[in-house]
C-alpha cells in the first residue's frame, strides 16, 4: 500500500504546495487509499487534516459535505468552506456526481519526505530500465529483477 499511495500522490498531488499536503480526486477509492496511508504509515494528527469540497452549482453541497464526511470519517468542522462552480453546463450532469475533494495536510516535513520517497521509486524505476530505451520487462521479470 505504501509504493500505491506514493504513486497516487505522485499522479494526484499537489506540486504547487511547499507547506502542505494536498491530493485532489473525485474517486472514492483513490481518497481512501491515500487517506489510509496518511493514517497508517504517516501517523498524521487527525485534527490536522482538512476537506475542501468542490462541487457544480446544481449539486447540494450539504449533502456532499455529509456524504464524503461519513466515508472518510472526518467531522464536518474539519471541511473547509466548499468551492461551487457557477458555470454548470447541462453536459456536465454525472461528472463528479459526488463532487471532487481535496484532503490537505499542513506540514513540511511530511511534503518533504513524500516527495523524497517518490524521488526514491523513480530512481529504482530508472535502474530497473523502465525509463530508458533498455527492454521492457513483464511484470514478473520486473519484480524478479527488483529483489
Amino acid at each position: 500500500m505504501y509504493k500505491a499511495a506514493l504513486m497516487l500522490y505522485w499522479a494526484e498531488g499537489s506540486k504547487k504546495g511547499i507547506h502542505s499536503v494536498d491530493i485532489v480526486n473525485s474517486d472514492e477509492k483513490l481518497i481512501l487509499i491515500f487517506l489510509k496511508a496518511l493514517r497508517r504509515i504517516y501517523r498524521v494528527d487527525e485534527k490536522k487534516l482538512r476537506i475542501l469540497l468542490y462541487c457544480y452549482s446544481n449539486q447540494n453541497p450539504k449533502k456532499l459535505t455529509n456524504y464524503w464526511s461519513k466515508l472518510l470519517q472526518i467531522p464536518k468542522s474539519q471541511f473547509i468552506k466548499p468551492y461551487v462552480r457557477k458555470d454548470f453546463k447541462e453536459e456536465k450532469r454525472g461528472v463528479m456526481p459526488n463532487g471532487l475533494v481535496h484532503i490537505r495536510y499542513s506540514d513540511k516535513r511530511l511534503l518533504e519526505q513524500i516527495k523524497s520517497e517518490i524521488d526514491i521509486i523513480y530512481s529504482e524505476l530508472n535502474r530497473l530500465g523502465w525509463l530508458s530505451g533498455q527492454k521492457h520487462f513483464s511484470v514478473k521479470e520486473a519484480s524478479e529483477r527488483a529483489t
